[in-house]
Formats: structure tokens, C-alpha cells, sequence
């Protein structure tokens, strides 16, 4: 964008595309202050323009089942729902299989379109806990074209959904059940993990069913595989439910294949810069209590 047409644009301007007063936010969500990467490549006095006035509606999702109407006006010409906090799982049941895939903070989804297929399948949502969508309609569309930078953002967030699926089905035919996890929860912290003084915390609640589910493994092993990377030193449970990876990330196969363990074969230096940082996590995880195994109710 030139610096000539950045000039000319106002709070009225952006008013005028979305249909909304600069001055309500009501029950909308400032989508690029949350989600500042949208605008990578735009001029500061744009950027913050956008950042400041451009508001999508809000959609709260309650934790449990959610089932997202087709025929909601509410979606009518919409790019998709941007996920601003919270957890969803959208599971897929096939031949009485089960298989979650987890939606998180950042992540862009159409509910309402689901892929007709020759082997019958059943999808359905889940919200792990209460979460807050931003409905990326029409109005944002039209602010969205005009800047394709945006469009490209946005688009880049479906394809790096589209390649965790793929790491995560890589994951699944893991052999050894401890590596299996290690590599799971550690391809977790890549997507949301902060870095902390004491390890990298994924904020993510989530009980041992579910891991197992995602790991396509067996409530038992999953359970048992969890205390082993614990006491190894690989991984902790916090007070609140959510996971801290105080170890090193998982080494070669071969080293499992040698009789390696998961306290033995710690050989490969953390990547730590994958993951976000973030003081307030620090200062949270300094204030709450991390229990060094998962409970064993579980």
C-alpha cells in the first residue's frame, strides 16, 4: 500500500467499509489487535488504523457440545470464524473410531462445510472449554481484499493447519507410547506453547482421555506413558490442568530402537525458540503449584 493512499484513509473511511461507528466495539472483537500478524508488511499508521477500528462480531462458544447451524445468517458470506481464546476439538468417528483434532487461539475454521464422501463418517465439535470466535464476515472481507497481505495471512493459517493434521497423523504410527506422547505434546508447544523460566508451558487443559485420543492410543497407555515421561523429568502437570515441558525434545527413533529411555536419551537441545514467549506465563506458572505427575484418577 502506497503512503499517498495510507493518508487517506480515516476512522470514517474504515467506518464506512464495515458498516459500524469507529467508536463501538459492543460485543465485537478488534481482530487485528489480537491478532497483530495479519498485518505483517503494512505501514504503521495503517496498521494501527485497523488495528483500532476494524471490529468482526463475537461469538461465544460454551464448553461442551457445539453444533454450528449451516443456515446461520450470522455466517452469510463470511471468510471463516477466528478463533481469539479457548479450545475446540473437532472429532471425526469412522467404523467406531474416534479421532480429535484440536482447535486452538489463531486458528481459522468453517464449521458449517464438511466434505461429502463415499465412506460414511460422522463429524462433531466440541468446545474443551469456553471459547470466544471472531466471525470474519462479509464487512471483513471487504476491509480484508483491499489489503491482500491479509488475504495471504489468512490463507497461511489454513495451509499450516492443513500440515499439522499431516505431522499429527505422522505422530500416530510412532511406535513406542512414551515417544509417541513426547512428540505430541512437544508438537503442541511448537503451535501454542509460551517459553518460561522453568520450561515451555502449553496452555492447553486437556485430560488424559483426550491426549490418548489424539495420540490414537488407549486411555491405560496413554496414562501410564504420561507418568513415565513425569518421572523422567520430560513433562509436568499443573495445578490448573494444562502441561509444562521441562525437558529436551524427543531424539531420533534409533535411540529408542538401541533401548534408549526417555530419561536416558536426552541428547538434543531444547527448542525453545519455536515457542512463544510470554511474562505473563512466567508469572502465573511462579504462582501456582505443578504437580510432578498426572493424577492418578485420571
Amino acid at each position: 500500500m502506497t503512503a499517498a493512499l495510507a493518508g487517506q484513509i480515516d476512522d470514517h473511511t474504515v467506518a464506512g467499509w464495515t458498516g459500524r461507528s469507529p467508536h463501538a466495539v459492543q460485543d465485537g472483537v478488534r481482530v487485528f489487535d489480537e491478532e497483530p500478524d495479519l498485518l505483517r508488511g503494512l505501514d504503521d499508521a495503517t496498521a494501527d488504523l485497523l488495528r483500532r477500528r476494524a471490529i468482526s462480531p463475537k461469538l461465544w462458544v460454551d464448553a461442551g457440545p457445539w453444533s454450528p447451524a449451516a443456515d446461520d445468517r450470522r455466517f452469510e458470506g463470511a471468510v471463516g470464524l477466528l478463533v481469539v481464546d479457548g479450545l475446540l476439538t473437532r472429532t471425526l468417528e469412522l467404523d467406531g473410531r474416534r479421532c480429535p483434532e484440536l482447535v486452538g487461539a489463531g486458528d481459522v475454521l468453517r464449521p458449517w462445510d464438511e466434505a461429502e464422501a463415499s465412506v460414511s463418517y460422522e463429524a462433531s465439535w466440541t468446545a474443551l472449554e469456553r471459547t470466544t470466535l471472531a466471525i470474519l464476515d462479509d464487512r471483513f472481507a471487504r476491509i480484508a481484499c483491499r489489503w491482500p497481505s491479509i488475504m495471504i495471512e489468512l490463507l497461511s493459517r489454513t495451509v499450516q493447519r492443513s500440515r499439522s493434521l499431516a505431522f499429527h497423523l505422522a505422530i500416530a504410527h510412532v511406535r513406542h507410547a512414551e515417544l509417541r506422547l513426547h512428540m505430541l505434546v512437544w508438537h503442541l508447544a511448537d503451535r501454542w506453547g509460551r517459553v518460561t523460566p522453568d520450561g515451555v508451558h502449553v496452555p492447553l487443559r486437556l485430560t488424559h482421555e483426550i491426549i490418548a485420543q489424539l495420540a490414537c492410543m488407549r486411555r491405560p497407555t496413554a496414562s501410564s506413558a504420561l507418568n513415565a515421561l513425569c518421572r523422567a523429568g520430560e513433562l509436568a502437570r499443573c495445578a490448573d490442568g494444562t502441561w509444562l515441558l521441562t525437558g529436551s525434545p524427543p531424539v531420533p527413533r534409533h535411540a529408542w530402537d538401541q533401548g534408549g529411555s526417555a530419561s536416558a536419551a536426552r541428547t538434543t537441545p531444547p527448542r525453545r525458540s519455536t515457542a512463544r514467549s510470554s511474562s505473563a506465563s512466567a508469572r502465573w506458572l511462579k504462582e501456582s503449584r505443578i504437580s510432578l505427575a498426572p493424577s492418578p484418577e485420571e
